[in-house]
């Protein structure tokens, strides 16, 4: 289903496969992508002895691409960056582990220069960023500025370039403080980056307990929670001393909040308590506009932060009518007995080429304010109860016979004659079962182990009942002799 191809250089337009899902082909050991919304991709991957690529790669100069041979759309495709191992183990195999990182990566080749930049939009800041990579690097590592949906909160865009890197200028300059994404498209050998205030679609194809879901788990990090925030503005312009080089006063809201320095958003306090902590605006010096910015901060603030990691089977490789979960997209993850059913956007895809049935990904970093986080929590406790008395009233009619089939369990080797009565009591027990069939397979659901665990004891005691039946056949027989 994966076919990996490795080319020499950039100018190597053949390349040659090194693995192949065919039985003719090269296999690789091992090989995962791992793709992440708006971050460069990697494709990790461990090479035999017999590979025609070990010892052959190039750090920076190799180029590594992997295409989806079912669907023809291209998994990975970057340069190697290192080659992490090179190694025999005790029983003479020898090994080789390549990291490998994708074309965004070229960004990081060139470093900015120092300018002091005012323009009227997004675009233009971040087309002088790209002017200055695409003239300090090769050709073949050149990008052209796609679609920009971004907009700055401020109108005009007032920043400073420094000396870092491309891709760090950006990632600092824009994307850690406008938010937003940035996507790569490489079409016919030229790449274009866009830089999108949103991306990906809403896809009704849910991720379902019992149906394509095999491991999931929740976390809830509410470590960004601000209840008490103290803006602080521009350093102050004070005559230096020895001290200044570890830290310089700052302008605060104080003068025109009543002589506090901070800002209270009462209810959160009501539901968490007094968390403080302090948020800089490095180029505010009016008070007023330093404390407008803290209150817009407060309103906007994301209280909790929700992940789900998620292992899910490909079921397009049995059933035309589903997709391959694509990075960026919304999918509909439904398992009551964590969460009502709620879309969540895929931010980290991981591919095992050698497993292609089965999928990881992690879906969420969705914040939420704390009106909707408290309102979700409330539902869903309110939807699990349901569910959990939905159970229980699937349960008391069985309860009470398993509760007999418990106690005949405990005298069955003192008193075989109840055998019969145990296994009736069973049969019972089966018959509602199947006619509880759909309900109970919730139950099973959460109580795997413990029906393994009767089953075996079923087992055991069916073994039982045909001794006991035919010690009776025997005495019988005794006794018709007699």
């Amino acid at each position: 289903m994966y076919r990996v191809i490795w080319y020499e250089d950039y100018k190597d337009v053949k390349g040659r496969v090194i693995h192949d899902s065919s039985e003719a082909a090269y296999k690789l050991i091992r090989g995962v992508i791992k793709q992440s919304l708006g971050s460069t991709p990697v494709f990790s991957f461990t090479a035999s002895l017999s590979n025609p690529c070990y010892g052959k790669l190039k750090p920076l100069i190799s180029l590594i691409k992997v295409v989806n041979t079912r669907t023809n759309k291209k998994e990975f495709e970057g340069r190697v960056r290192k080659i992490e191992s090179l190694k025999m183990d005790n029983s003479g195999n020898f090994t080789q582990v390549v990291q490998c990182v994708g074309f965004l990566d070229y960004l990081h080749d060139s470093s900015q220069r120092f300018k002091d930049v005012s323009v009227s939009n997004l675009r233009g800041y971040l087309q002088t960023i790209i002017d200055r990579h695409n003239q300090s690097v090769q050709p073949h590592k050149c990008f052209k500025l796609g679609n920009v949906t971004v907009n700055s909160n401020n109108g005009n865009v007032y920043r400073g370039i420094g000396y870092e890197d491309t891709f760090n200028t950006i990632k600092d300059k824009l994307i850690d403080r406008l938010g937003g994404y940035l996507i790569l498209r490489n079409q016919n050998g030229e790449m274009t980056l866009d830089y999108l205030a949103s991306y990906g679609e809403k896809i009704n194809q849910p991720i379902k307990i019992a149906r394509n879901m095999i491991e999931v788990a929740k976390s809830i990090d509410s470590d960004e929670l601000i209840t008490r925030l103290v803006p602080v503005g521009a350093e102050l312009e004070t005559k230096e001393t020895d001290n200044s080089i570890l830290a310089r006063e700052r302008y605060t809201i104080a003068s025109v909040n009543g002589g506090r320095d901070y800002l209270d958003d009462t209810k959160l306090i009501e539901e968490f308590g007094i968390i403080e902590k302090s948020v800089s605006w490095s180029d505010t010096k009016q008070p007023n506009f330093l404390k407008v910015k803290g209150e817009q901060y407060l309103r906007d603030q994301r209280v909790a932060l929700i992940t789900w990691g998620v292992t899910t089977v490909n079921l397009d490789l049995l059933d035309k009518r589903y997709k391959p979960y694509e990075l960026g997209n919304f999918y509909p993850i439904d398992n009551k007995f964590i969460s009502k059913v709620t879309f969540q956007q895929v931010v980290e895809k991981t591919i095992d080429i050698n497993q292609p049935q089965k999928v990881d990904l992690v879906l969420g970093s969705s914040k939420q304010t704390l009106s909707a986080f408290q309102l979700q929590f409330r539902g869903f406790s309110d939807e699990l109860d349901s569910v959990k008395q939905n159970i229980d009233n699937s349960r008391k009619s069985l309860e009470e016979l398993r509760e007999e089939a418990r106690s005949l369990r405990e005298i069955v080797d003192r008193v075989p004659e109840q055998e019969k009565m145990l296994r009736e009591l069973e049969a019972e027990i089966s018959r509602q079962e199947s006619a509880n069939k759909e309900k109970q397979e919730e139950i099973i659901s959460l109580q795997t182990n413990q029906g393994r665990l009767i089953f075996e004891q079923n087992q055991k005691l069916s073994e039982q009942a045909k001794q006991i039946s035919e010690q009776e056949k025997r005495i019988v027989a005794l006794e018709n002799k007699k």
